[in-house]
C-alpha cells in the first residue's frame, strides 16, 4: 500500500488510506496494537480523512473520484464506523444536489462541517444525518475551522469581489 492519509481513531487504533482505482482495496483499520484489522476499499481520488471525537470517521474526495464511477467516491463525503463500515454519504436536495467535489472538511464534536464544489455551500450533519446547508460569504474557500457556534474561513473570494478574502469570522445559524 502506498499512504496517502492516516488519523488516529476515537478509542485506539488508526486508519491508513492508500491509493488505488475504482473498488481498489485502499483503506485500512488497525488495532490499538497496531495490527492490520481490517483493509476495504476506501474510494478514489481521496482529498480528506478526519476522525472525530465520536466512533469513526469521514473521508472527501476531488471531482476525479466522484465521477470516476467508484461507488464509495461517489459520495462526495462520506461517514465510516471504526471498523470501516460505510455508514453514510452525502445526499443533498436541490439546488445543491450535483456535488462535484469536497473541498475542505471540520470535525468538531459529533458534527462534521465541509465546504462542497460547485457553489462553496456550507454542509453541516451530525451521527443522525440530518443535513444543514449554508450559503457562505465567500465563495472557494480553503480551510475551515469550527468552534461552538463560531466558524473561521481561510481563503477564498468574497462573493462579488474579485481577490482574496483573508480570514471571514462568522457565526453558524440555524
Amino acid at each position: 500500500m502506498d499512504p496517502k492519509a492516516f488519523d488516529a481513531l476515537p478509542g485506539g487504533g488508526f486508519v491508513l488510506s492508500g491509493s488505488g482505482g475504482p473498488n481498489a482495496r485502499s483503506g485500512q483499520i488497525f488495532g490499538p496494537d497496531g495490527r492490520s484489522r481490517r483493509r476495504y476499499p476506501l474510494g478514489t481520488r481521496l482529498t480528506h480523512l478526519i476522525a472525530g471525537g465520536r466512533p469513526g470517521f469521514w473521508t472527501g474526495y476531488a471531482v476525479e473520484g466522484v465521477y470516476s464511477g467508484d461507488r464509495v467516491s461517489a459520495g462526495a463525503l462520506v461517514r465510516w464506523g471504526n471498523a470501516g463500515d460505510y455508514a453514510w454519504d452525502l445526499r443533498p436536495p436541490e439546488p445543491h444536489h450535483d456535488v462535484a467535489e469536497v473541498s475542505t472538511v471540520n470535525v468538531s464534536g459529533s458534527a462534521v462541517h465541509a465546504v462542497c464544489r460547485p457553489g462553496a455551500p456550507l454542509v453541516e450533519t451530525g451521527p443522525g444525518g440530518t443535513l444543514r446547508i449554508r450559503d457562505l460569504p465567500v465563495s472557494r474557500p480553503c480551510g475551515l475551522a469550527v468552534r461552538g457556534d463560531r466558524l473561521l474561513l481561510l481563503g477564498g473570494a468574497e462573493r462579488g469581489v474579485a481577490g482574496p478574502a483573508g480570514r471571514t469570522p462568522s457565526t453558524i445559524s440555524g
